[in-house]
């Protein structure tokens, strides 16, 4: 969410200035009369300017409490019109039309908002979550970050900037960002999580450790974290621990199809096939495109030589991922296995197609040599 109403309409007051007192020389009455109903017009004048404004914004904020966001953006540009060089109504403005989607139209009411207040961090931030929807990551990092310089202790804009650089696939950039969200706030749940995980992608796995049990005691409903910890684990040896980690995690959540997958892989690992291929099905019936599990399953499967159950799940994995090379060429193992010589012909010679079309010439070969088998 980019700005919460209440702290939108917050933004949306509007101070009415009070009209000075001014000393003139001397002059006629007839003059001084006439300079008296110029200046009581004018003041007429900016007082119903004023509460035609106050008006706008009572009834913009009505619509949009009731989520007529097209109805209130409308009555928000008219008071746009009045009161030009106010930051929070263009603000208001932005935040209005990101409801709508219109991110364009959003991000442009949110650079005239920084434009009229280059000191106001929570416009800074709000345009960069806006750039950040539209993809444009290189100017949302440059917004995010001002938001961070002008408000040092803006969570969600630390959030946001590390969320954009990891976009870009500057990982040792976004750690940093985490690091130092963490010396503002040491047990904020998300920031451990990232720090990590990017600390497991570092091959740092004891203070990838550290950060993701912190997570989990602090946070268990944090599941990456689960798996992150795991796998942190399984990268240092610790199989074991690994193993413990996915089984509290089932204990916790278990209808959580990753859970079964990770525990299937740490007993493969270990070489208990049989657990790992039950450990896998239960993953498969607890997801609607269980592709990695069933991948998995088919694998051990093929080494169990149930050939039978092989087909049956790269027949599925054809249907979920119908232009994979490898997919095809297990599932002509598993055929050619149950002696289904056509029909393992075909799975070859598709696999060969495919590994064509990606110019994998392993996988033609190994293809050719499976066809000359036939």
């Amino acid at each position: 969410m980019i700005v919460s109403k209440n702290r939108l309409w917050e933004h949306l007051l509007i101070i009415v200035g009070v009209t000075p007192i001014i000393f003139v020389p001397s002059i006629s009455l007839s003059e001084a009369v006439g300079e008296i109903n110029i200046r009581d017009r004018t003041h007429l004048a900016q007082q119903n300017r004023q509460e035609h404004l106050r008006e706008l914004l009572r009834r913009g904020r009505e619509l949009a409490d009731a989520n007529e966001y097209q109805a209130a953006t409308e009555v928000y540009q008219q008071a746009a019109r009045l009161d030009p060089k106010n930051p929070k109504i263009f603000s208001g403005i932005g935040y209005l039309e990101a409801q709508q989607g219109n991110y364009d139209a959003a991000v442009w009411s949110y650079r005239r908002a920084v434009e009229l207040a280059p000191d106001n961090a929570e416009f800074y931030y709000a345009l960069g979550h806006t750039l950040a929807q539209l993809e444009n990551y290189s100017e949302a990092t440059t917004a995010y970050f001002r938001a961070t310089e002008l408000n040092s202790d803006k969570i969600e804009a630390y959030l946001g900037l590390g969320a954009v650089l990891l976009r870009q696939n500057d990982h040792a950039g976004a750690l940093t960002i985490y690091q130092k969200l963490l010396t503002i706030a040491p047990n904020h749940p998300e920031a451990n999580a990232m720090v990590g995980s990017l600390l497991v992608k570092q091959g740092n796995y004891p203070r990838a450790i550290a950060h993701l049990s912190k997570v989990i005691r602090i946070a268990p409903q944090e599941t990456s974290a689960w798996l992150e910890l795991s796998t942190a684990y399984q990268q240092q040896g610790q199989l074991s621990q690994a193993l413990q980690t996915i089984e509290r995690f089932i204990q916790r959540y278990p209808r959580h199809s990753a859970g079964y997958y990770y525990k299937g892989k740490l007993l493969q690992q270990e070489g208990n096939i049989a657990a790992a291929a039950s450990a896998y099905k239960k993953a498969v019936s607890l997801n609607r495109k269980p592709i990695s599990a069933l991948v998995a399953l088919g694998e051990v499967q093929l080494k169990q030589k149930d050939y039978l159950q092989a087909v049956v799940s790269y027949r599925r994995l054809t249907e979920l991922v119908p232009n994979n090379p490898s997919i095809y060429y297990n599932l002509g193992l598993a055929l050619k296995g149950r002696d289904r010589t056509r029909e393992a012909r075909q799975a070859f010679q598709k696999a060969y197609e495919l590994f064509r079309q990606v110019r994998n010439q392993e996988g033609k070969d190994r293809s050719q040599m499976q066809l000359r088998s036939l």
